[in-house]
């Protein structure tokens, strides 16, 4: 009776395994289809980058009598930078962080689109985080058929290898991640203050880090993901999109464009920082953070203007 139990579960786990793979191999989603998507995603990515810098901060930071009474304008929206302007760079980057997993998640799904898409097979290429999730939903099947005395047997046998796959997974891409970020952030910071950033007293380094780290999630985070390091295998990738600019595929452009704008906005943003005009906003890194955000939009709209006129 067992033998034939375990028979019928094998049967059904591999029947639920093969239904995947045909779901996988008829439901694929067009690359067109998501590029489409992508035009109606970035003004929401761009609206919560806005609203990250300049409504977020001013709400939790500034009280009412803080706020209150004040005439609308830059001098406003920019006063929680003003005010506490380590705290509120702390909540920016915080919230720019979250805004760029979620876009940096579309940008990873329509990547593989398009990699799908050119491949020359019949068969599409299943990939390793799918093929994951079937075989989660294939052990929860065998785990429901299971008797509760051989439950603890069974969960040793299956669960163990498979959870411990997914955490080592999760954490290679964790370290990768927060190595690429951590040496990018250096060398950011390191060329703010190669280029007059202050590094006395120890507040405006704390704003300067605090800059840095927010150029680097507009300009590099999303490569981060992308791209990845591989042991130095994905080298030629970085050094090809950031430094020849020559990117392959409309997601690559939608992660070059924006770093140059981001860039390029920063550089100009630091132009009114010495001009003699007294004004609170002009207080670092004030300008070179919005000039950042002015330039990581402009280089978001002229890479969907791209991906239009390459359509």
């Amino acid at each position: 009776m067992t033998k034939q139990k375990n028979k019928k579960i094998s049967a059904t786990a591999t029947a639920i395994a093969k239904k995947e793979e045909g779901k996988e191999k008829v439901a694929g989603v067009p690359s067109i289809n998501l590029r489409t998507k992508y035009y109606s995603i970035l003004p929401l990515h761009l609206l919560f980058i806005h609203f990250s810098i300049y409504y977020l901060p001013s709400k939790i930071l500034l009280s009412s009598q803080e706020d209150g009474g004040r005439p609308s304008g830059i001098g406003m929206t920019l006063d929680h930078l003003n005010q506490h302007p380590i705290r509120s760079l702390v909540l920016i980057n915080l919230a720019v962080l979250l805004v760029q997993l979620w876009f940096t998640n579309f940008l990873r799904s329509w990547r593989n689109s398009l990699s799908s898409s050119s491949s020359s097979s019949t068969e599409k290429p299943v990939e390793k985080n799918d093929k994951l999730v079937k075989d989660l939903k294939t052990l929860f099947v065998k785990l429901i058929h299971t008797s509760p005395s051989d439950l603890p047997k069974k969960l040793a046998q299956e669960i163990d290898p498979k959870l411990g796959s997914l955490i080592n997974r999760f954490i290679l891409v964790i370290k990768e991640v927060v190595f690429i970020n951590l040496i990018i952030l250096l060398s950011i910071t390191s060329i703010l203050v190669l280029l007059g950033a202050s590094i006395t007293p120890m507040r405006y380094v704390l704003k300067t880090i605090g800059l840095s780290s927010f150029i680097s999630l507009l300009s590099f985070f999303p490569g981060s993901i992308l791209i990845g390091w591989n042991q130095g295998r994905s080298k030629p990738n970085w050094i090809r999109i950031y430094s020849s600019f020559q990117p392959k595929n409309e997601v690559e452009v939608a992660i070059l464009y924006p770093a140059i704008g981001t860039c390029i906005g920063t550089w100009i943003g630091a132009i009114p920082i010495p001009l003699d005009w007294d004004r609170p906003w002009q207080a670092w890194p004030i300008t070179c953070l919005v000039g950042a955000s002015i330039g990581h939009a402009i280089g978001s709209i002229a890479s969907v203007v791209y991906s239009i006129s390459s359509s």
